[in-house]
C-alpha cells in the first residue's frame, strides 16, 4: 500500500480534525479499526501508524464521495460546545492538533481554554475600535495584562500556555493573534522575517501594517524590509505558512531533545509546505549538523543562502559545516574561510566569525592570519571573549612565542574563573 503523506494533502484543517476524532474514538489505540468503524469502508489498512490513516481517509473520500467534513460533524459539535469562541475553521485548531501529538491532549486542552478566553475578552473589548493599530495594541494589552501571559522564549504554544506562569514567544503570540483575527474578521496574516515571526494587517493593496506581537508595537524596519516584498506570497500561501511554521516549531522541539529523526521528519514537512522560505532549511541544517550529517547540513545551509543571501547566520553555519567536512578533506578549510569572510563583510562585528576563521587559518597553516583574527577580537570587539585568548595562546605555543603564550593563558584562566 502506497502512503500519502501530510504534505501531499491540500485540506489540512479537515484532515487534522478528522484525525483528532479518530484519536478520541479510539483513545489512541487501534487507529485502523476505528477508522473503518467511523468511515464504514472495507479497505485493507494496517494498525501501525498515522501514515496509513492519512491514506485511508483520502481513499475513503475518493471512493464514495464522502468528504472529510462529513466524517467530523460530531467532532465539530463537541468542540463548539467546549470552546464556543473558536470556530471550526480557526487556524489555531491546525496548530494545536499538530502540537497535541507531542505534548498530549491535556496541554492542548489548556491552550484551547486560554485562547478561547482571549477571544471572548477581545470580542467584548475591541469590537468598537476602528483603527487597526488600536485594535492590535488592545489585543496586546488583553494578552499581557488581562490574561497575564509573559513573553519569553518557548518552542510550542501549548507547552508555554500550560506552565504555571504561562509564557509565549513571537511564534506563539502570533498564532494567538491569528486566532483572534479569524473570529473578529480582521485581515491579519502571519509573516516571517530573519529569525523572527510577526503579523501584518493588510490595509490596502499597497500598504501593510506590520506588528510585533511580543511588545505591542509597530515592527522594526529591518523586519518590514524583509517581509513586505513577500507579503503577497504570505497571503496566497497562508495556510501552508501556518502549518509549516507549526511543524518547524515541533521539529525544533524534537531537535532540542536529541530526537533527530523526528526533528528531520517535521522540518522536512516544513520545507515541503514552505519551499521558498529559508527558515525550515536552516533549522533542518542545524539538526543535520548536530547529528553529524555535515554534508546534508551544508546542502540545507546552501539552500537557505540561495533564498536569502544577505543573512549572515546562514553562511556562518555553512562555514561550520565545512569545518567538520574538512576533517576528511583539508582543502575544504578554504571554503570555510570564504564563508566566514563573507559573514564578516555582512556583519563586521561578528565575533564568532573572526574566531572560527582564525581556527580555519590555523588548520591551513596561516598562523599570522589566525593571530590577526584572534587579536581583532581581543583588542577591538570583545575584551572578555576567553576563547580568543586561548586560541591565540595555542598558536603562540606552536610558534614558540612563550612569553605571549603565558600572557594569553593567564588571561584565559582569569576569565574562566
Amino acid at each position: 500500500m502506497s502512503k500519502i503523506h501530510i504534505s501531499n494533502i491540500k485540506d489540512y484543517k479537515s484532515l487534522y480534525q478528522a484525525y483528532a476524532r479518530l484519536r478520541e474514538e479510539g483513545n489512541g489505540t487501534n487507529s485502523a479499526g476505528n477508522a473503518k468503524a467511523i468511515f464504514g469502508q472495507n479497505v485493507d489498512i494496517d494498525n501501525d501508524g498515522t501514515a496509513e490513516l492519512w491514506e485511508f481517509m483520502q481513499r475513503a473520500n475518493e471512493a464514495n464521495g464522502r468528504t472529510i467534513f462529513d466524517a467530523i460533524e460530531p467532532l465539530k459539535k463537541a468542540q463548539d460546545g467546549r470552546y464556543p469562541h473558536i470556530s471550526e475553521d480557526n487556524p489555531i485548531r491546525m496548530v494545536l492538533s499538530v502540537e497535541a501529538e507531542t505534548v498530549g491532549d491535556e496541554k492542548a486542552e489548556a491552550a484551547y481554554r486560554t485562547i478561547d478566553s482571549i477571544i471572548e475578552t477581545a470580542g467584548e473589548k475591541i469590537r468598537g475600535y476602528s483603527s487597526p493599530i488600536k485594535k492590535l495594541k488592545e489585543l496586546y494589552s488583553i494578552i499581557s495584562e488581562d490574561c497575564n501571559l509573559h513573553f519569553e522564549a518557548t518552542i510550542l504554544l501549548s507547552e508555554g500556555l500550560a506552565m504555571e506562569m504561562p509564557i509565549i514567544d513571537c511564534d506563539a503570540a502570533s498564532f494567538i493573534y491569528l486566532a483572534v483575527a479569524h473570529e473578529l474578521n480582521w485581515p491579519v496574516y502571519l509573516a516571517h522575517a530573519r529569525g523572527h515571526v510577526l503579523i501584518f494587517w493588510k490595509s490596502n493593496e499597497n500598504e501593510n501594517l506590520y506588528f510585533e506581537t511580543t511588545d505591542g508595537e509597530i515592527a522594526e524596519e529591518k523586519y518590514i524590509e524583509y517581509a513586505d516584498p513577500r507579503a503577497r506570497g504570505y497571503i496566497k500561501n497562508q495556510e501552508n505558512l501556518i502549518i509549516g511554521t507549526t511543524y518547524h516549531n515541533r521539529g525544533g522541539s524534537y531537535g532540542s531533545h536529541g530526537k533527530y529523526d523526528l526533528a528531520e521528519a517535521d522540518l522536512t514537512r516544513a520545507t515541503e509546505l514552505c519551499p521558498d522560505e529559508p527558515f525550515a532549511y536552516f533549522n533542518r541544517g542545524i539538526v543535520y549538523h548536530d547529528s553529524g550529517k555535515y554534508d546534508l547540513a551544508k546542502s540545507d545551509f546552501t539552500r537557505a543562502i540561495e533564498l536569502d543571501p544577505a543573512f549572515a547566520m546562514y553562511r556562518f553555519n555553512r562555514g561550520d559545516a565545512y569545518m567538520n567536512l574538512a576533517k576528511l578533506d583539508p582543502a575544504i578549510y578554504n571554503l570555510a574561510i570564504m564563508d566566514y569572510t563573507r559573514v564578516i563583510e555582512l556583519d563586521p562585528n561578528h565575533v564568532a566569525a573572526y574566531n572560527h576563521r582564525g581556527a580555519a587559518y590555523v588548520f591551513t597553516g596561516s598562523y599570522d592570519l589566525a593571530i590577526r583574527d584572534f587579536t581583532k577580537i581581543i583588542v577591538e570587539l570583545d575584551h572578555g571573549f576567553a576563547d580568543a585568548y586561548y586560541n591565540r595562546a595555542m598558536v603562540n605555543d606552536h610558534l614558540d612565542n612563550c612569553e605571549q603564550y603565558y600572557k594569553d593563558m593567564e588571561m584565559y584562566l582569569r576569565l574562566k574563573k
